[in-house]
């Protein structure tokens, strides 16, 4: 819903352009994620703090994480510069779509306080284990970097491009962290295991797409989205708005959007149109 919100919102309350490559990044994505939540694994697995030490210390986790470090490392540098500058939402998306470390902590509170109603709770209480508070620091941390990232990323770049890459990426790596570390595809059939990994193909043609075009390697036809009634709903909106910034100005000083300019929002979004 984060997706459709910031379609619907960001060219009200930012002025921003929806075009057409934005539209297709961000429906792609929402189909993709739809497919994720539809054919991924839906299954609860209790598992003590022990149990999950060693989930992490396999052999495909330590690989994932090495790649992992990789590509965040490549995105963080990517960031600093100018053409790269969306790399800052990817950064943010998988550091978040990573913390499982909150699924793990979420996880053993439940055996801790329902111990006596759920299976696999059998072990050690978990709040007498120094793993829980490990885990829990470990996610706090990453859930912090990351959304200090996506602030940093909206201050250089708009809502259309930065959130739906963010959301994007939070999606892809949350589906293979599930998949590398937490051993969650073992309960998938065939069938959903193919539709699985589909969705997250077309998840992340959409990125590829957005990112590529923004960042100017990959050019495409793009033109703003134009439709009577949606421009009609962006100008009342930003009327609106600016009516409610002007009114609360009582200090003498000037609005923050005069209430004119808004009247040339449609005029001024048929000009940006190649």
């Amino acid at each position: 819903m984060a997706l459709v919100w910031n379609l619907l919102l960001a060219p009200c309350t930012l002025g921003e352009t929806l075009t057409r490559v934005r539209l297709y990044a961000a429906c792609t994505v929402l189909i993709g994620t739809i497919g994720v939540g539809s054919f991924g694994p839906h299954e609860h697995i209790d598992r003590t703090a022990s149990e999950y030490l060693l989930l992490f210390s396999t052999q495909r986790a330590l690989i994932y994480f090495g790649c992992l470090s990789v590509w965040l490392v490549f995105a963080a540098r990517l960031a600093c510069t100018k053409c790269g500058r969306l790399f800052g939402a990817a950064f943010a998306g998988t550091l978040l779509g990573n913390n499982i470390m909150t699924k793990v902590v979420v996880s053993l509170v439940e055996c801790a306080t329902q111990a006596d109603s759920r299976e696999g709770c059998n072990g050690e209480n978990p709040f007498n284990t120094w793993e829980l508070y490990v885990f829990f620091g470990l996610a706090a941390l990453i859930s912090l970097s990351g959304a200090i990232s996506l602030v940093l990323t909206l201050q250089s770049s708009e809502a259309l491009d930065a959130i739906t890459i963010f959301q994007g990426s939070l999606i892809t790596f949350g589906a293979l962290a599930s998949f590398c570390v937490l051993n969650e595809h073992q309960s998938l059939s065939a069938d959903r295991a193919s539709g699985y990994v589909f969705s997250l193909c077309v998840i992340v043609s959409g990125l590829a797409v957005l990112a590529l075009h923004e960042a100017g390697v990959l050019t495409l036809p793009d033109q703003t989205v134009e439709s009577e009634c949606y421009d009609q709903m962006v100008l009342r909106s930003r009327n609106s708005l600016d009516r409610c910034l002007g009114e609360r100005n009582n200090d003498g000083s000037a609005p923050a959007s005069a209430p004119d300019e808004a009247t040339k929002l449609v005029d001024d979004r048929k000009e940006l149109a190649p």
